[in-house]
């Protein structure tokens, strides 16, 4: 049985290493070498409580941190990569080696009977810099510019039995405006202005004094533990968050948030406590000011109220994204509705830097041609704990495929 596993992360090195040691004849297809992010539709590297959980209860002796994950799966696409089991490449289609969508088999077949091909595109350059180095005679009598044509990146393919996705989600994020999708200008000041989509680094957001979350999922709850880092070391940073939802992030699947929740519930006691401080010190001024002389008092400006570093427009949604020739930042129009239990209204707010986080695309990329095939698996759940369940069930289904052994 010869099974191909698709995707980058901590999932699919696991789902290899599960059906490995079951004795199956794997490959796994992974684009690029080492861990990265290990974004993983949601699950952030900062914080690794629901991974290496899941992965510590499979052996109560192995230490529950995150850097025994990460070195666990670093050993691991170490020992997959020295057998073989690895293919650094970049998966482009998936389709049957022979049958078209929709046409069945001789004689009533299960379409299963023809392989799956896997199309992958590589980079040919370092092999071809290693074969070079031990064969420099043979590769001298090539000459240059033959070399140079192999370096281009070519498309390979290998055929399988069966093929199960663990790519994740997260490839493709979803933009900002309504309905999953873009708001009017989006698309084109996104090129060049600073909008972010999903995990965003302290370099992205460094010099900008107001930065705008649009969405309020467990990303951005994620990229609030660093903005709130810098919120409190920048007393003119101020942050705004535009999401649909009543209650921000709380509105949410609390089962599948409450490790991150923590970092928005410290914002907002830290930003409320500010405000509180400021409040005080504004009553004790104005009060000053009030009991000044009337000729004191008026050559003496009114002192200015203090408002809040944090703004929430909740129930809300983005309609459409400017960048002004004559004005800095970029301009946001957000939408109300009674729709979403507020009311009907227009408002434009300006901002330095937006960063979106509303999901991601749960579209597989592979669905137009083998989403419905059977011997195709796709993995669902977000999560990477509940990934990992789901290889029992793959397992199990594949065994259908399958009879017994009559002794």
């Amino acid at each position: 049985m010869k099974i191909a596993i698709i995707g980058n992360g901590a999932l699919a090195l696991e789902c290899a290493s599960y059906f490995v040691e079951l004795g199956a004849d794997i490959r796994l297809f992974k684009k690029n070498e080492g861990l990265g992010h290990l974004l993983y539709s949601g699950v952030i590297s900062d914080d690794f409580s629901s991974l290496y959980t899941a992965w510590s209860n499979i052996d109560s002796k192995k230490e529950n941190s995150k850097e025994c994950y990460l070195d666990y799966l670093s050993k691991l696409e170490l020992s997959l990569r020295s057998n073989n089991i690895i293919k650094y490449g970049d998966v482009k289609r998936i389709h049957k080696r022979v049958l078209r969508p929709g046409v069945v088999p001789a004689n009533g077949k299960s379409r299963l009977i023809d392989l799956f091909r896997v199309v992958f595109k590589i980079d040919a350059t370092k092999e071809i810099e290693r074969q070079r180095l031990e064969n420099s005679e043979v590769f001298e009598k090539l000459g240059n510019e033959v070399l140079e044509s192999l370096k281009n990146s070519i498309e390979s393919y290998e055929d399988f039995d069966l093929v199960i996705n663990a790519s994740g989600y997260f490839e493709t994020p979803l933009p900002m405006g309504p309905g999953d999708d873009y708001a009017i200008n989006e698309i084109e000041v996104s090129k060049d202005h600073h909008i972010f989509y999903g995990l965003v680094e302290r370099e992205d957001i460094e010099a900008a004094k107001v930065v705008t979350l649009v969405g309020d999922d467990i990303v951005n709850l994620s990229n609030l533990k660093l903005i709130t880092e810098i919120f409190k070391e920048k007393e003119n940073f101020k942050l705004q968050i535009i999401c649909e939802n009543g209650n921000p992030f709380l509105d949410r699947n609390r089962e599948s948030i409450n490790f991150k929740i923590g970092n928005f519930q410290n914002l907002i006691q830290f930003n409320q406590e500010e405000f509180d401080r400021l409040i005080k010190e504004f009553e004790v001024k104005i009060t000053q000011w009030k009991n000044l002389e009337d000729h004191i008092r008026a050559k003496k400006p009114r002192p200015a109220e203090p408002s809040s570093r944090l703004t929430i427009f909740n129930g809300a949604t983005v309609s459409a994204v400017d960048k002004l020739l004559d004005q800095q930042g970029l301009f946001l129009t957000i939408e109300g509705s009674q729709l979403l239990n507020t009311t009907e209204q227009l408002k434009t707010i300006s901002t330095d830097a937006i960063i979106v986080s509303q999901g991601f695309s749960k579209v597989d990329i592979f669905e137009k041609l083998v989403i419905e095939e059977v011997g195709y698996f796709r993995i669902k759940n977000e999560l990477l704990v509940d990934g990992i369940a789901e290889f029992k069930n793959i397992e199990n289904e594949m065994m259908k495929f399958f009879s017994k052994v009559e002794e």
